[in-house]
């Protein structure tokens, strides 16, 4: 070729290759110009036509990797879309949305919360103020059980102005809340084998007790070497709920450093460590927790009781810290109930107490916003505050007190924790029968429920409640009879004579008999609980019956007829009440009343309650606000003075649903114990020479449960459980939540401690809903056993929570444990039913324990005592002279050669229940001309000890006169 052709070549060739090139950045041009049009329409098929023309010269180009992910995405190819995304190089800028785009897509398209978790760390990563990222991996977190970090991510947005009033709500619940099982069940669909699906649902799992599905869930997951750290976390709360507290010390032991900046695991190991009696270490793991997790308010409750039973100065302002705490949570969980955000106000106020200034801020902003809410005028929302931590470091108790002093786990060995003495006596099989039908008792409760009234699902706020028992002897025959409280329709119907109160008389030959007419007990009001006491000293029991409505004081005229002296005693009209007792309060020798209200507001009988859906609903004690107790003083002339405020029984809290007075604390010259319905207990207390009574109960560890929170509170029944002298307080509570053994410390500080755990009573409670209970020794072995009635409020969506629910009896195996032992007791105890008042008496006088018990929507019953095996007791009554003829107050000690036994005598006596006024002592094992010496420890002052004869089954002990009344055996006078 010359080299003219050549060159006439080359120029052909450089045109060319000139034109392509144009042809080429023409083409891309438009293919940017179709991609920019069709992201801008949504257009997603045309955007991936555009995506693809660009690909093909640009193999890395961000845009287009984008949209092919969009467009993938819009066709419900997911993996694909996050496939595409994940393409882009992480320098572009690009890469923030991308990976915004994969995390959002991993989580709630293909529900994969592994990957998602790390997709949306990998997001925050390249951008750390990502409100979507944040928002959404606090979801994440919440879903599988990392309550305390979602908060942390929570306070970010709280921070921003960026949080919705639904996460402010969570975050005031404090890390209690519970994700639905249904929310997981879609992640385990789309991706059953993803360990966190496992570990969510063993976080439900124990979150409801439910022991035995957590373990299934976590077993396989700890073989696993690189386990995630919740696995470990969870194991430790599964150890606790099985009571397995004794593996705890080397379960702690084995933590990963991960693990052990969880508060939770701090808190476990902190229990371990107090159930062991190891209170210094206790202290230290709970202050450790309170590092990690400032508004863990089980710890910071339990770390002020620990420091209270060390004497150590800090332990105040920790249970102080605790009360506020648990007062803000529980409104945030009564507005979590109604969707009311009209109390946004009140709630800040509550947060700002609790020093939580970030959530005060919060909801005083959410307050302007609600209209017709107002704000207090010292309070601006628009005023920041200036810390970054939700608790500022000047309010922060774990940092304004330095713990440190005390041990840490290592340096004390709690694998040998004192175990339970073993006892070797064979004990009689705990056995009742059911005698209902064959004594003649007939007595259903009518609470009022209408159908009408919104549909069989709603209810009127008290159709719950009523149920009580009383135990009186009114002929003073000797013979206990048995008084039930009625309710009736609603409105109640002035006159109405279809239900009315029943009064049955014990005929002493096996059967009762209805006598509230004969007896003028005309009681036609929606009655809900009685109290007994002899209000005039005249020796004949008088009657005070609680109402929704006005509440009536009968007094028994002696010649086996009542009258009702409501007016003329000066009582007034209250709203609900539902327990009472009477008993002498001021030491002056006249029986003062103790009225026990639970809710008020306007409309408290007449609400419809709904939930967020607009469904009806059964009430919640958050719903109305409290209604304060009553207390009157008995002027000695057949009329009463209320004296609440003036005797020192004001009080903020109430809700209250049983009571118990006596001398709780013996060193006391009276106090008062109420178990409220979620808003935290109260007792108070009166020493000698005292006029005045204090609210102790948080000072003196029974105001919350063992993790600090007020929950439920329903029946209560004091008797000393342990066998130490010291009287010890048992407390019924809601579905989920373990009823409480408030065990009370020896040493003399009237000190108290929940040990349902360790006592065995935690696990058998949680899936019942308790009110009545009592102490009895069925067995006659000379420790109290206990008996409890179940039954729901009303019926669940849930369909695991049943309605009806099983009594329970446990068996009190040491003085330490209590074993139940419900299924060979009886078949009374396989039958479901609404359980509420439960009393305890004598009722055949064979010197056993029976009971009687008040139900709803079955008849009441009484139950037998048939324990026979080697049974041989005492039974005592008493009759005070110096002071009310009751003895409520006094003390009982009967001294044999296996011990000492002790009974208390109160009043109240627990849910809307009274017991009969005798208490029986178990003779068994005495040996062969053995002494015995009874004690009474009289409310006067005087102490008497009597001499008890071999021979003596049933006495009555007088004051002053030093010597025991024999009982006759048919008559029981003396």
């Amino acid at each position: 070729m010359s080299s003219k052709t050549l060159f006439r070549v080359l120029i052909v060739c450089g045109l060319g290759l000139a034109g392509l090139m144009w042809w080429r950045s023409e083409s891309a041009a438009t293919f940017q110009r179709d991609l920019s049009r069709a992201i801008a329409n949504a257009d997603w098929t045309a955007a991936e036509t555009a995506a693809d023309g660009i690909l093909k010269r640009e193999p890395t180009n961000s845009a287009a990797l984008m949209a092919k992910g969009r467009g993938s995405h819009a066709r419900g190819e997911f993996a694909e879309a996050v496939a595409w995304w994940d393409r882009i190089d992480t320098t572009r800028p690009e890469a923030r949305e991308a990976h915004v785009a994969a995390a959002e897509t991993a989580f709630v398209s293909l529900k994969r919360l592994s990957e998602a978790e790390r997709r949306f760390r990998a997001a925050l990563e390249l951008d750390p103020d990502s409100l979507p990222m944040l928002g959404q991996l606090a979801t994440l977190l919440a879903i599988t059980g990392r309550p305390v970090e979602a908060n942390g991510l929570r306070l970010k947005l709280l921070q921003r102005s960026a949080i919705e009033s639904l996460d402010l709500m969570v975050m005031g619940l404090l890390g209690t809340d519970v994700p639905e099982n249904v929310v997981v069940d879609d992640f385990a669909r789309q991706a059953p084998d993803d360990p966190l699906v496992a570990i969510a649902r063993a976080s439900i799992a124990l979150r409801r007790f439910q022991t035995s599905e957590a373990e299934n869930l976590l077993t396989p997951l700890r073989s696993a070497p690189d386990r995630h750290w919740l696995v470990d976390a969870l194991w430790g709360e599964l150890l606790w709920q099985a009571e397995r507290s004794g593996d705890i010390p080397e379960w702690f032991r084995g933590l990963s450093p991960a693990t052990l900046e969880s508060a939770s695991v701090w808190r476990l190991r902190g229990e371990a460590a107090r159930q062991a009696g190891e209170k210094e270490v206790a202290a230290r793991c709970y202050w450790e927790a309170l590092q990690r997790n400032p508004v863990d308010q089980p710890a910071c409750y339990q770390l002020g009781l620990v420091l209270k039973q060390l004497g150590a100065d800090e332990a105040d302002p920790f249970l102080e810290r605790a009360t506020t705490l648990q007062e803000y949570l529980l409104a945030v969980k009564g507005l979590s109930n109604t969707g009311d955000f009209s109390r946004a106000e009140r709630i800040g106020e509550l947060a700002t107490a609790a020093r939580l200034d970030w959530d005060a801020w919060g909801w005083l902003r959410l307050a302007a916003r609600v209209p017709g809410a107002s704000r207090p005028a010292d309070v601006s929302p628009n005023v920041r505050p200036t810390s970054i931590s939700r608790v500022a470091p000047e309010e922060n108790l774990a940092e304004r007190f330095d713990l440190s002093k005390y041990p840490l786990p290592e340096g004390a060995d709690l694998s040998q924790s004192p175990k339970p003495a073993t006892t070797t006596d064979t004990a009689a099989v705990i056995r009742f029968r059911d005698d209902t039908d064959r004594v003649g008792l007939r007595m259903t409760y009518e609470n009022g429920h209408d159908p009408a009234f919104g549909g069989a699902d709603a209810r009127r706020a008290f159709e719950f409640s009523g149920g009580g028992v009383a135990v009186l002897d009114y002929d003073r025959d000797g013979w206990p009879d048995l008084h039930f409280p009625q309710g009736t329709r609603w409105p109640v119907a002035a006159g109405q004579r279809e239900f009315l109160d029943h009064l049955y008389r014990n005929r002493g030959d096996g059967r009762f008999v209805e006598v509230a007419s004969t007896a003028e007990l005309n009681e036609d009001r929606y009655s809900q609980g009685p109290a007994v006491g002899d209000i005039n000293n005249d020796g004949f029991p008088d009657l005070f019956v609680t109402n929704v409505g006005r509440n009536r004081l009968f007094l028994n005229l002696g010649d086996g007829t009542f009258e009702d002296v409501t007016e003329t005693a000066g009582l007034r009209e209250s709203a609900w009440s539902t327990s009472a007792a009477v008993a002498d309060l001021d030491g002056d020798g006249l029986p003062d009343l103790y009225v026990v209200n639970y809710l008020g507001g306007a409309d408290v009988t007449e609400r419809l309650c709904r939930g967020p859906d607009g469904r009806p609903r059964e009430c919640d004690p958050h719903d109305f606000p409290a209604a304060p107790d009553e207390v009157y003083r008995n002027l000695g002339d057949g009329r009463f003075e209320p004296v609440t405020q003036e005797w020192g029984f004001a009080s903020d809290a109430g809700k209250g649903l049983g009571i118990v007075v006596g001398r709780l604390n013996p060193s006391d010259a009276c106090s008062v114990f109420v178990a409220n319905d979620t808003d935290g207990n109260l007792y108070f207390r009166r020493g000698a020479g005292e006029t005045r009574f204090t609210e102790d109960a948080l000072l003196s560890g029974v105001k919350f449960d063992a993790e600090g929170r007020s929950l439920a509170c329903m029946g209560v029944a004091a008797g000393d459980a342990t066998g130490d002298g010291l009287p010890d307080l048992m407390i019924t509570n809601y579905y989920d939540e373990s009823n409480m053994l408030f065990v009370q410390q020896s040493g003399g500080g009237g000190l108290f401690d929940d040990a349902a755990a360790q006592a065995g009573l935690r696990i058998p409670s949680l899936k019942v809903l308790g009110f009545g209970t009592q102490f009895l020794d069925a067995d006659l072995d000379g420790r109290l056993d206990l008996v409890v009635v179940n039954g729901h409020v009303a019926r669940q969506r849930r369909p695991d929570v049943p309605y009806e629910m099983a009594p329970q009896v446990f068996r009190n195996r040491n003085g330490a444990v209590f074993d139940e032992v419900s299924a060979t007791a009886g078949t009374w105890f396989q039958q479901k039913a609404l359980g509420r008042g439960l009393a305890r008496l004598d009722w055949n006088r064979d010197g056993l324990d029976d009971f009687a018990v008040g139900h709803q929507e079955s008849p009441s019953r009484l139950l037998t005592n048939e324990t026979t095996a080697g049974a041989d007791s005492l039974s005592v009554t008493l009759s005070a002279r110096g002071g009310s003829r009751d003895a409520v107050g006094a003390i009982l000690r009967l001294t044999t050669g296996q011990g000492e036994q002790v009974q208390i005598v109160t009043a109240g006596d627990g849910y809307m229940a009274s017991n009969e006024r005798k208490w029986i002592f178990s003779r068994n094992r005495m040996p062969p001309g053995g002494e015995m010496t009874l004690q009474v420890e009289w409310r006067s002052g005087m102490i008497e000890n009597y001499a008890v004869p071999a021979d003596l089954r049933a006495c009555a002990a007088v004051e002053g006169t030093g010597r025991l009344w024999t009982l006759d055996g048919n008559r029981g006078n003396y």
